[in-house]
């Protein structure tokens, strides 16, 4: 790992989409073709390598979004379709999901394999030999129609250090040694039939980035010509970290899903991912332009699936850099970046200093000048006084514009636009509850009335 950190530049390392495949095996991930294939654009656009378009035959979605996209001209980017191995019992060319692909007309087949012995004869109830058999015709078919196979190596994390069900380890170091010799064997017979590719899937999210890292050194020592990828889910909230740990130790290429989507605790986000591989590890994964649309990128695949940006999301959240400490704000005013992890520019996102409980006059004066206020030191000091119960509650930080009629009153530049006549709020309801609210404004000779109301569904007493 230590000579991948000292030149990572001479290694091209491949971005993969799983979007909408593994991203979209979660409750509530619902879009529309129209959005779905804006998407595929965009995807395009910034430069991605690879984007997964479904599980052939899926749906109706998936199939039409397939048709639509292979219509498109998607730059560099290879729209891959996933599927699987040959069933025990059928011919390869029989294969339902085999024979979709090649029909798709796709230049990327995605076919994953049992790894795990336990899987093998407990799901697939089939016998090694057998499994080995389906992944060599299988992939040897594909390249044999023209398409570059990756292989997702199904379990390999958990196959390779010898744990089953649970993620608990084999008891016996001799089972576990089986496991590892099996998979192994798996590996073998994928090259063998021509794979381009074998990504290395944490199916289940429990590995750690020295497992990983380690997994990975062995596997490209031992099979130099082969290229290797890692998949990873973040069940143990350590996808990114594993991801990386994996590109670092030989990988060259890696499979995510924006903004960290996808089934159970999600999978590694491909964006985060992308992000601290180029700007912290010196890996040009995308071009810089398009390193710069990356926030926005973000925030329209959240909202392309009905779905709000979140906060807290590394790079490209909201509140990314965002400070509301005043002493953190007096630091940022005088040495722009001190607690920054990177330009946020560099990812298209913008840095905040905001006015809460834990802000100085630091806070306000770089807020009020983000709103175009330049308070003196008097009218600073004037605002935290007259303002102080909002400034607690935290009022400014959820309605922006109280903060600027704050601005206002205290730079002696406010007029009112309105005058509030009087207001009224009913509540009540059993396990219904309604809240009505009316408020009477007068707007200079005239005056508005406005109601609304809203409906909350109490919990059963006694419930949790």
């Amino acid at each position: 790992m230590a000579r991948d950190l000292l030149e990572p530049k001479k290694r091209k390392i491949l971005s993969f989409s799983s979007l909408f495949r593994d991203g979209m095996q979660n409750a509530k991930m619902n879009i529309s073709p129209a959005n779905a294939l804006k998407i595929v654009k965009w995807q395009a656009l910034l430069g991605l390598d690879y984007s997964e378009l479904g599980f052939v035959n899926a749906s109706k979605f998936t199939n039409d979004l397939f048709a639509a996209a292979l219509k498109l001209d998607l730059g560099k980017m290879k729209i891959a379709a996933f599927g699987r191995t040959r069933k025990a019992r059928e011919k390869v060319n029989e294969s339902a999901d085999l024979k979709a692909i090649v029909k798709l007309g796709v230049p990327v087949a995605v076919i994953v394999c049992k790894s795990r012995l336990m899987d093998v004869k407990e799901s697939l109830l089939s016998t090694n030999d057998a499994n080995l058999l389906m992944i060599y015709e299988s992939v040897s078919y594909l390249k044999e129609q023209g398409l570059e196979v990756i292989v997702d190596l199904e379990h390999a994390v958990d196959a390779w250090y010898g744990r089953g069900k649970f993620g608990r380890s084999f008891n016996k170091i001799l089972e576990r040694n089986v496991h590892r010799t099996y998979f192994e064997s798996v590996v073998r017979m994928a090259i063998r039939a021509g794979a381009d590719s074998l990504a290395v899937c944490d199916t289940n999210g429990g590995a750690a980035p020295e497992e990983v890292a380690c997994m990975l050194e062995q596997l490209t020592g031992s099979y130099p010509d082969m290229q290797f990828g890692f998949h990873g889910h973040n069940d143990n909230d350590l996808a990114v970290a594993n991801t990386r740990a994996a590109v670092l130790a030989g990988a060259n290429h890696f499979q995510g899903v924006e903004n960290g989507y996808g089934e159970r605790c999600g999978n590694a986000n491909l964006l985060t991912v992308i992000a601290r591989l180029q700007l912290k590890d010196g890996y040009a994964i995308l071009p810089e332009e398009s390193m710069r649309q990356l926030t926005d990128y973000s925030h329209l695949v959240a909202r392309s699936f009905n779905r709000q940006p979140r906060y807290r999301d590394p790079f490209f959240g909201i509140s990314a850099f965002a400070t509301y400490a005043g002493m953190h704000a007096s630091s940022e005013r005088r040495s722009p970046g001190a607690y920054f992890q990177c330009e946020p520019e560099l990812v298209g996102n913008k840095p905040e200093i905001g006015v809460n409980r834990q802000s100085g006059q630091s806070n306000i004066a770089s807020m009020a000048k983000n709103f175009g206020y330049q308070p003196s030191s008097e009218e600073l000091q004037a605002l935290m006084k007259i303002f102080a119960d909002e400034i607690e509650c935290g009022a400014f930080e959820i309605c922006p514009n109280s903060f600027v009629i704050a601005c206002q009153k205290a730079t002696g530049k406010y007029r009112p636009f309105f005058k509030l006549k009087r207001w009224r709020v009913v509540t009540g309801g059993n396990h219904e509850t309604f809240s009505e609210g009316s408020v009477r404004l007068a707007i200079g000779k005239s005056q508005k009335h406005e109601i609304s109301e809203a409906k909350a569904v109490l919990m059963p007493s006694g419930s949790v």
